[in-house]
């Protein structure tokens, strides 16, 4: 079975639910490359897909996802460049970005829905 990790797709929905100031922090100054807070919903979108069985984190603490940012951000490496400004997103943000990304997973596109079938009955398209 083909798993597509659709990251530009949970941007999206979080533009849609959550509206354009949330959507603008998925992003550094350039609009272009993610902030931390872009890094983190892309992160859970690839491991939503690729660990099938990991779910939306419950209660404060958790084993899939820290209580807080500082806590998951504290021993990795910061690659914004010089200037640059990004912040954490808070512990309701990163439960919001899970249920996103577990959601997404669990879907399959419409373009890997049509080349499924293409695959399997070619006949049928």
């Amino acid at each position: 079975m083909v798993r597509v990790a659709n990251v530009n797709r949970a941007f999206a929905r979080v533009r849609t639910e959550r509206g354009d100031a949330l959507w603008r922090e998925l992003f550094v100054e350039d609009h272009f490359h993610p902030s931390p807070m872009g890094t983190y919903l892309a992160t859970c979108v690839i491991c939503a897909v690729v660990f099938e069985e990991w779910g939306v984190p419950s209660g404060e603490e958790s084993d899939v996802a820290p209580a807080t940012a500082e806590q998951l951000f504290s021993s990795a490496r910061r690659m914004m460049a010089e200037g640059q400004t990004g912040r954490l997103p808070t512990a309701e943000e990163m439960k919001y970005f899970w249920e996103v990304a577990t959601e997404l997973a669990g879907s399959t596109p419409d373009h890997i829905k049509y080349w499924q079938k293409a695959l399997n009955s070619p006949q049928s398209l």
